[in-house]
């Protein structure tokens, strides 16, 4: 709009200069830009800008659809630019989600509640809150309530991520797993959904595998038995020749202690002896003084 806000009326010729004008001026010690007088006074001039300000004006935002019409004093208000919300709703307002982009007011809604990269959002299968942008680029690659769909396409399609091995190794119609009986050697492999048909038609050949398996280990088995039982007199071999030489060696002992105990009566008669010679050659040394002595 070409119109003064808050006028200002020039003392040296009358004339009228915006606010903005004005504090340029003084700034700059200018003239006045009307009629040159190097020293500019002025007083604001309250009665004209009532005037200007009842003036009726439409929004300038008319030709983007909006159809307010008022004074002009109100029009500041109407188009309400440092609020997100209310007023004028073709005014250009920054996302007050700090995603950098401005939109109309009247297509901020919009953009908050369904567009808005970085607007506050909750995972619809574990709850998780973060940004659009985060749950739907990172969260949901790793979220274990993601629904999937089988890998083998087998129609489930609703699958938790954490469930996809179970159904996989479990339910899965489509999921190739070997035959009941791979342990016996059946090689064959096929998908769930055909296995019971396989069983079905190789009943003989599967319990034949599995007799064939049965008596092998039997065999097995006995000779494992028979060797076992080998072992087993083997050691009963030894362990009864332990025993005869053990005996012998008890009964040699014995002897020895016999030996052992005749020895010992003997020393003890040895000794009875040496104490009776001795007796006797101590009586003869005193019978031997008693007669030097009468000699004498």
């Amino acid at each position: 709009f070409g119109v003064l806000r808050k006028p200002h009326q020039t003392l040296c010729c009358g004339n009228h200069l915006s606010q903005e004008t004005v504090s340029t001026l003084e700034q700059s010690r200018g003239p006045c830009p009307l009629c040159k007088k190097k020293v500019l006074s002025t007083v604001p001039d309250k009665f004209f800008e009532r005037k200007v300000n009842q003036w009726k004006v439409r929004c300038q935002n008319k030709d983007l659809g909006c159809e307010w019409e008022g004074e002009l004093g109100s029009l500041e208000k109407h188009l309400n630019k440092n609020l997100v919300e209310g007023g004028c709703q073709f005014v250009a307002v920054a996302c007050p989600y700090s995603c950098s982009q401005h939109f109309l007011r009247c297509q901020l809604e919009e953009h908050k509640r369904s567009r808005c990269p970085v607007r506050p959002f909750t995972c619809q299968y574990c709850n998780l809150e973060d940004t659009y942008n985060a749950v739907t680029s990172r969260h949901w690659s790793v979220c274990e309530k993601y629904p999937l769909e089988c890998p083998n396409e087998c129609g489930e399609t609703e699958i938790h991520r954490k469930d996809i091995a179970r159904h996989l190794d479990g339910t899965c119609p489509l999921q190739v797993i070997k035959c009941e009986f791979s342990c016996t050697g059946c090689k064959v492999e096929c998908q769930r959904q055909h296995m019971q048909a396989h069983l079905d038609e190789n009943v003989e050949i599967h319990l034949a595998k599995v007799s064939q398996i049965h008596r092998s280990e039997t065999e097995r088995q006995q000779r494992v038995i028979d060797a076992l039982q080998r072992q087993m007199k083997e050691q009963n071999i030894k362990i009864d020749s332990l025993e005869h030489d053990m005996k012998e060696q008890e009964s040699k002992i014995d002897s020895l202690q016999c030996e052992k105990k005749e020895q010992e009566i003997k020393i003890d008669s040895l000794e009875r002896e040496v104490s009776q010679q001795e007796s006797t050659i101590d009586a003869l040394q005193c019978g031997t003084k008693q007669q030097e002595a009468n000699i004498e």
